[in-house]
């Protein structure tokens, strides 16, 4: 069965004609939001979240068929602990696990951590991070195939070809389990960034070193993700990450479970939970300008309880058409829109006032017959860094050292603590235009207390591939007082 099942068709039925500031219409595919207060992810509550998650959007039978080969691509970054909220929950996952074998479907479960892609670093990190006790307990297989192949990507809109995990070949479908979380160069690890964990290993490197500046780096996440074309994309925002993620920050009760067919819109939606401006979040804010999702959360089709909440610019007449279509009549309402031909798409919570909406960039009050779904579990004051700014002073013609000050007065910069280095070395052979160095002593493991790593700015692209891998929490993000000013601009 096409994935959506009855639900799908019934709202593209609804809500087909979208009107956002090109114009265009196009197929919407809703997000489901569940409440779930389990801070310690105990399995019956995390379960029925999932349940009813499912039950929202179609049903499980909507997205697998018996004897499907299901890969949760889950968020394993590194190595570490669940109460990190740095990588996917082994509660959330075996439930989600559970349900979709109960449904009749065979699961792997797998991702490609940081660093090299072997079995030895799989099978550390899968025990960790709580993976190995949740495939045990389900089940579900863990992925051990390291092989990957480069691979077409006619959707692509700068990588027309990649290279990502054969797992996924293998794989009849794919569902993308990430964690809401910041990141330093995205300011925010969604749905759409979670798929980057499909590119094998140090291949990463490359895919950070090719693409320098944030909307460079989120137009190749995108291509990733539609590459990938996850069947469901979930986000588990029961306990999220704030601060400096991903996997530095600091774990923050939110407490909700978001899910779609459409990880663009499902990070549209993430934006709102965390109280984001979407443009100031790379991926959203090319997904916005590719019309791979609208400009305004209000304009998604949210279920929530099983109650479909349309857009808020729903005309009455789309009302009427989805009322008159629950009854069981095909025949449209007078005056209902019609779609294109060919049209296709792909800490306590603080209480928010119903009806107002003053992230996103938006505060006018919303008509009184339209409630914002997600209030609810809106997070104020959730602390999100911002992201790097492009050097207005770049540029062959600009003499370097106008450019070096530039760019340390105006930029974000990794830091490296003395205190909490143990001198791995992993930032130094993880850094993808190879900025980062440390003494011979240091990445032999024979380092004496006062050596640090060091970066050279003028060849930091910002990635904060050190960060997001220092085992230790060693390297944390310097954000200069300029940079911060213009950030607020």
């Amino acid at each position: 069965m096409k994935i959506g099942g009855q639900l799908r068709k019934r709202l593209t039925a609804d809500f087909l004609i979208r009107a956002n500031a090109r114009g265009r219409t196009d197929e919407m595919r809703p997000i489901s939001a569940v409440g779930c207060d389990s801070w310690t992810y105990e399995y019956s509550a995390v379960r029925a979240a999932l349940e009813e998650t499912f039950s929202n959007l179609g049903g499980v039978s909507s997205f697998i068929n018996i004897g499907d080969k299901v890969f949760l691509k889950v968020n394993l970054v590194m190595k570490k602990a669940p109460e990190a909220a740095a990588t996917s929950h082994p509660v959330f996952v075996q439930a989600l696990a559970d349900i979709l074998i109960g449904g009749g479907a065979e699961v792997t479960i797998g991702d490609s951590p940081g660093g090299p892609f072997n079995e030895l670093r799989l099978r550390s990190v899968y025990q960790g991070c709580g993976m190995r006790e949740a495939a045990e307990r389900s089940g579900a297989e863990l992925n051990f195939d390291t092989g990957s192949s480069e691979v077409k990507n006619p959707r692509g809109l700068i990588l027309k070809k990649l290279t990502n995990l054969d797992a996924l070949r293998r794989a009849d479908k794919v569902i993308n389990v990430s964690r809401l979380k910041t990141h330093g160069m995205m300011k925010l690890t969604g749905a759409v960034k979670n798929m980057f964990g499909t590119v094998p290993g140090t291949l990463k490197a490359e895919y950070h070193l090719n693409r320098p500046e944030p909307e460079q780096f989120a137009d190749a996440l995108i291509d990733i993700c539609l590459c990938a074309d996850p069947i469901l994309s979930i986000i588990d925002g029961i306990v999220a990450m704030e601060g400096d993620g991903p996997t530095s920050g600091t774990p923050r009760n939110v407490g909700v479970v978001l899910a779609s067919e459409d990880p663009f819109g499902l990070d549209l939606a993430a934006a709102r939970i965390i109280n984001a401006v979407p443009r100031t979040i790379p991926t959203v804010k090319r997904a916005i300008e590719r019309d791979l999702c609208p400009e305004d959360f209000r304009e998604l089709i949210y279920v929530k309880k099983g109650v479909v909440i349309g857009p808020r610019n729903e005309k009455p007449a789309d009302r009427a058409g989805y009322e008159q279509r629950r009854a069981g009549s095909s025949k449209p309402a007078a005056g209902s829109p019609k779609p294109a031909a060919g049209s296709s798409k792909p800490a306590s919570r603080p209480s928010r006032p119903a009806g107002r909406f003053e992230c996103c960039g938006a505060s006018e009050q919303a008509g009184p017959s339209w409630t914002d779904p997600l209030a609810e579990f809106a997070v104020e004051d959730f602390r999100a860094p911002a992201v790097k700014l492009v050097n207005p002073l770049s540029g062959s013609t600009v003499p370097g050292v106008l450019r070096r000050a530039a760019d340390r007065l105006g930029q974000p910069f990794p830091t490296f603590r003395g205190d909490l280095c143990v001198g791995c070395g992993d930032c130094a052979r993880n850094c993808p235009p190879g900025a980062i160095s440390m003494s011979l002593d240091a990445l032999d493991g024979k380092r004496k207390k006062a050596d640090v790593p060091t970066v050279d700015l003028s060849r930091c692209i910002r990635c904060f591939c050190c960060q997001e891998l220092c085992p230790r929490e060693a390297v944390g993000i310097k954000r200069p007082w300029l940079f911060r000013v213009l950030a607020r601009l």
